[in-house]
C-alpha cells in the first residue's frame, strides 16, 4: 500500500504541475488573477487549495454545486441575460423544501414518536448548545434545504468540533464509514480570521475550500481537521445568511470559546440527504443518533 501511495503522489503532482502552469498561462495571456472554477474539478477541495496557494492568483471561488447540478441555473441566467436583463448573483444556497410544524407533528404521529422518546417543544439553542458541549450528536432539520452537495447547518448532523471522539461517534452511531475520513465545521464568519490562515482573505462559505489553521487552534479542533495535512474546509457562516444556524454556534461559543460546531451531512453512508421529516425520522431511527432537532420540538432517546 504504501508504494501505491506513493506513486498515486507523485502522479498528483505531475498532473498539478500541468494544472498550475495552465492556470498561469491564463493569468499571463488574459490578465485574470481572480479566479473561478466550474466543472467536477471545483469539487476538489485539495485542487482549489493548491490554486489559491498560487503567488499569481489574487483570489478563487468555487459555488456550491460546480457539477452537472447546476447546468440548470446556467441556462436559466443565459435566458435572462439575452432578453437584455441583469443578472445578480446567487444570495442564498437555502432554496430547497421546508416543511412547517402541522406536516412535522403529522410525520412524529405517524411514528409514535411520543412512546419511544422524550418530545421537548421549549428547546432552546442555549440548550441544545451546552447538550453538544456534553457529547451529544445533534441531527438538525431545520428551515429550507440547502441547495448543493454540501449540508450547510439545516440538514445537518453537528457536534463537538474540539475533540477525535465526535468523530468516532458519528462513524460509529451514524455513518459507518472509515475512521480517516474527515469531517467539517461551520465557523462563525467573524472568528475565521483567527483560526485560518487566509492571507488573501478568501471567502469560503459553501465548504468548497481547505484551509491551514493557526497554531493555536491545530490541538482545539480535533475533530473537524484532516488528520493527514491539517487542513479543515470550513463553511464561514455569517449572521444574515442563517441566523438561527448562526445564533446556535454563537451559544455554543458562549460555552466553549469557540465559534465552530462539526457538521456533516444528516444521511446514512451511502443515502442521500435528507429532504422530508419522515425521511429525518426514519434516518434517527436507523442510527444512534442522541438528537432529532425540528425547529419547534426536539426529540431525545430517553
Amino acid at each position: 500500500l504504501g508504494d501505491v501511495y506513493k506513486r498515486q503522489i507523485k502522479c498528483n503532482k505531475a498532473y498539478w504541475q500541468k494544472f498550475h502552469k495552465w492556470i498561469k498561462n491564463n493569468i499571463k495571456q488574459h490578465g485574470i488573477d481572480h479566479i473561478i472554477l466550474s466543472g467536477g474539478v471545483a469539487q476538489n477541495i485539495k485542487a482549489i487549495k493548491s490554486i489559491a496557494d498560487m503567488k499569481e492568483v489574487k483570489s478563487i471561488w468555487a459555488g456550491p454545486i460546480s457539477g452537472d447540478g447546476s447546468l440548470g441555473i446556467g441556462a436559466a441566467w443565459m435566458g435572462w441575460r439575452q432578453n437584455k436583463n441583469n443578472v445578480n448573483g446567487l444570495n442564498t444556497v437555502y432554496l430547497g423544501s421546508s416543511y412547517d410544524k402541522i406536516s412535522i407533528n403529522k410525520a412524529i404521529n405517524k411514528y409514535n414518536l411520543k412512546d419511544k422518546f422524550s418530545l421537548d417543544y421549549k428547546i432552546t439553542n442555549k440548550k441544545i448548545a451546552d447538550l453538544i458541549y456534553k457529547g451529544k450528536i445533534i441531527a438538525r432539520f431545520s428551515g429550507k434545504m440547502e441547495f448543493g452537495q454540501r449540508a450547510l447547518g439545516n440538514r445537518s448532523i453537528i457536534a463537538d468540533p474540539r475533540t477525535i471522539k465526535s468523530v468516532e461517534k458519528i462513524n460509529q452511531k451514524v455513518k459507518y464509514r472509515d475512521f480517516w475520513m474527515p469531517f467539517t465545521p461551520s465557523i462563525l464568519y467573524e472568528d475565521c480570521k483567527y483560526i485560518l490562515k487566509n492571507n488573501k482573505n478568501i471567502y469560503s462559505p459553501f465548504m468548497t475550500m481547505a484551509f491551514n489553521v493557526n497554531k493555536k487552534y491545530i490541538d482545539l479542533l480535533q475533530g473537524v481537521i484532516h488528520p493527514s495535512d491539517k487542513t479543515i474546509r470550513p463553511q464561514m457562516l455569517k449572521k444574515e445568511d442563517n441566523p438561527n444556524y448562526y445564533d446556535l454556534i454563537s451559544s455554543f461559543k458562549d460555552i466553549s470559546g469557540l465559534g465552530v460546531l462539526l457538521n456533516t451531512s444528516f444521511n446514512l453512508h451511502g443515502d442521500a440527504i435528507v429532504e422530508t421529516p419522515g425521511q429525518a425520522i426514519e434516518t434517527f431511527l436507523k442510527s444512534s443518533i442522541d438528537i432529532l432537532l425540528f425547529d419547534h420540538v426536539c426529540i431525545l432517546r430517553k
